[in-house]
């Protein structure tokens, strides 16, 4: 069986803040500049000899990049912290406690469980996924994916990874 893939690594930034939270636990609130790799392999070739365009896996990864950047990231499925949208703020409430307030404009409430490496890599590949299934159809229904996988750094040597295989 023939299996073909593509790798851009490390070739897309975003820069962002947030905690972790979990039971009895609250990291600081810090950032840091993530870098992000996404691997794609599939059993055939498009039709032009491509698993996918490199200049299509750009143009997608930069998009999902930009809309995180800039700001603290929330996940709004985490059992422990507490996110309202009042007015024109977004108020966190953690449960060890403590209580944020800050600009709705400079939070993305990201669909995640927490906000680390793995759960980052985990809703960029949805995203990127989900955007080349519905704007690039013709080249995704040519190929036949098999993986996919991304890894988002936060600091050298500190990765956090997701992949999905397909049947």
């Amino acid at each position: 069986m023939e299996n073909f893939g593509i790798e851009m690594d490390k070739m897309f930034k975003f820069n962002s803040s947030h905690f972790v939270a979990y039971e009895g636990f609250r990291e600081p609130l810090h950032g840091h500049n993530y870098k992000v790799s996404i691997k794609i392999k599939s059993k055939k070739l498009n039709t032009s000899y491509y698993v996918i365009d490199f200049d299509i896996v750009k143009t997608l990864m930069t998009k999902i990049c930009d809309e995180l950047k800039h700001c603290l990231l929330l996940p709004k499925f985490n059992t422990f912290i507490k996110i309202e949208e009042i007015e024109n703020s977004v108020k966190v409430t953690c449960e060890d406690g403590s209580i944020f307030t800050f600009p709705t404009k400079d939070v993305k409430i990201i669909e995640t469980e927490q906000i680390s490496a793995e759960c980052l890599a985990k809703y960029i590949l949805h995203s990127f996924y989900k955007s080349f299934k519905t704007n690039y159809e013709e080249n995704f229904n040519q190929i036949e994916l098999s993986k996919i996988e991304v890894k988002v750094s936060e600091d050298k040597g500190k990765s956090g990874i997701y992949y999905y295989k397909f049947n």
